[in-house]
């Protein structure tokens, strides 16, 4: 952010290629989420240019994800989901389910890295 204030201009190149060769895994990508969560607290109170920041950095627009968040994925709603996306892990295509869950994981890291930082 601090250099693309200065001026930095970053390109796109659709004909790059990337190889990764480390397995992700559902659980993983569930970790990996909570902690991306907490890092957009840390860049919300590191930016004062609040326009510039993705949704869960913003508070006006986090706290509405995490009302929305505690209303869908109420314990029980989360459970069956969990487990639907466990089932379909490596045997069928379920984006729709791990964007959600991710969703939930990354709304869920904001939230307990900010209870956190009141305690």
């Amino acid at each position: 952010h601090r250099l693309t204030k200065k001026g930095l201009e970053l390109r796109y190149n659709k004909d790059a290629v990337a190889y990764h060769y480390h397995i992700t895994t559902l659980e993983s990508s569930m970790k990996k989420m909570a902690y991306q969560g907490a890092s957009a607290v840390i860049l919300g109170q590191k930016i004062i240019e609040k326009d510039d920041l993705p949704p869960l950095a913003r508070d006006d627009k986090a706290n509405k994800l995490d009302l929305i968040d505690r209303i869908v994925f109420n314990p029980p709603v989360l459970w069956c989901v969990k487990n639907i996306a466990k089932f379909c892990e490596n045997r069928l295509e379920a984006h729709c389910i791990y964007e959600y869950l991710l969703l939930h994981y990354r709304i869920a890291g904001r939230r307990k890295f900010l209870k956190e930082q009141h305690v």
